[in-house]
């Protein structure tokens, strides 16, 4: 631990000591450290405007929305957030008599 770090600790918690507070020292990290969450709200957004051939599969959605990784996609997958589409097109009544 850097001596400034410590000196700032030990001058917060003299302060605390002075003033009647408690004497214990809060981490300054602790809602500024680890995983950033993405705005679940905004993906929505973003999904409602993606075309229903580009969702066919999640590598595909992830290159068309921007900065949303697969492994997001799949959480909200897992979440029961979003649902693949298996086919972009889908064939008619008529068309399967044709076929």
């Amino acid at each position: 631990m850097h001596r400034n770090i410590a000196r700032r600790i030990w001058n917060a918690f003299q302060a605390n000591v002075v003033a009647g507070l408690s004497s214990t020292h809060k981490s300054q990290a602790v809602k500024n450290c680890g995983r950033k969450k993405k705005n679940r709200d905004q993906m929505k957004d973003q999904l409602k405007t993606v075309d229903k051939r580009d969702r066919t599969s999640l590598r595909r959605l992830s290159e068309v929305v921007n900065n949303v990784s697969p492994g997001t996609f799949w959480n909200l997958k897992k979440e029961g957030k979003i649902r693949s589409h298996s086919l972009a097109l889908k064939i008619c009544g008529k068309m399967k008599q044709e076929f």
